[in-house]
């Protein structure tokens, strides 16, 4: 044997391998990401505890009180100790 066809590069080795990686790193998916559901929507006390876990409307304690800033139906913002448990345990260690 040659020290040419010892150089040559082999085909085929990374090509399937990269394709099998990336098809598996699809099929994965992402845990936080959720799938909308057309066909049954969850129901409406469900989604209002939902979006009172995730308020994105300003609050009153850090400063003076915003008039007319929350909807009516959130008028009242998640008091601080109640926020502090909705933070889940990974998210605070250090």
């Amino acid at each position: 044997m040659s020290t040419s066809e010892l150089c040559k590069p082999r085909g085929g080795g990374a090509g399937p391998f990269r394709f099998l990686l990336v098809g598996l790193v699809l099929l994965t998916g992402c845990q936080s990401m959720a799938r909308p559901q057309w066909v049954d929507p969850t129901p409406l006390s469900r989604q209002q505890a939902r979006a009172q876990q995730f308020d994105p409307f300003p609050e009153n304690e850090p400063g003076p009180a915003i008039v007319g800033g929350r909807p009516r139906e959130f008028d009242r913002a998640v008091p601080e100790p109640l926020r502090a448990r909705l933070i889940p345990w990974w998210a605070t260690r250090r």
